[in-house]
């Protein structure tokens, strides 16, 4: 089972973001990992959103059929797991639900930032690059 962890890095000064992926294995060894800077975002729980779906179809791209979806924003968590309006980001929950039912196994969990040290470190360094990185 892959683990993947998922975080996002938002200036709201700018209205930049920086999205952070990393698959990796149970023992803490990294398979993959991407970075990725966007321009002219307007709120950081949008880009939690897309960042989600984008870490879902990253590992499916991969092949793998089982895994731990982690993610520090509890409000996006929320989201996949119960019926709720979430009005602006509605398409992008839709998707990530839809990329959940293709796998066999999919358990998405919450974790604080700490238990996500690595991605969020991958967000403090994508801010400095200007292009994709994976």
């Amino acid at each position: 089972m892959v683990k993947v962890n998922y975080d996002v890095g938002f200036k709201a000064t700018s209205n930049t973001s920086s999205t952070k992926v990393i698959a990796g294995e149970n023992s803490g060894m990294i398979l993959r990992a991407f970075v990725h800077t966007s321009c002219f975002v307007p709120l950081v729980f949008v880009v939690e959103a897309i960042t989600c779906v984008k870490a879902l179809q990253f590992v499916k791209d991969m092949g793998f059929k089982h895994l731990v979806l982690e993610g520090d924003s509890q409000m996006v968590i929320k989201w996949i797991s119960n019926s709720v309006d979430y009005s602006s980001v509605t398409a992008y929950i839709n998707d990530t639900m839809s990329l959940i039912s293709q796998f066999l196994v999919c358990k998405v969990k919450h974790t604080l930032r700490d238990g996500n040290r690595a991605a969020h470190q991958l967000a403090k360094e994508a801010f400095d690059r200007e292009e994709s990185l994976f």
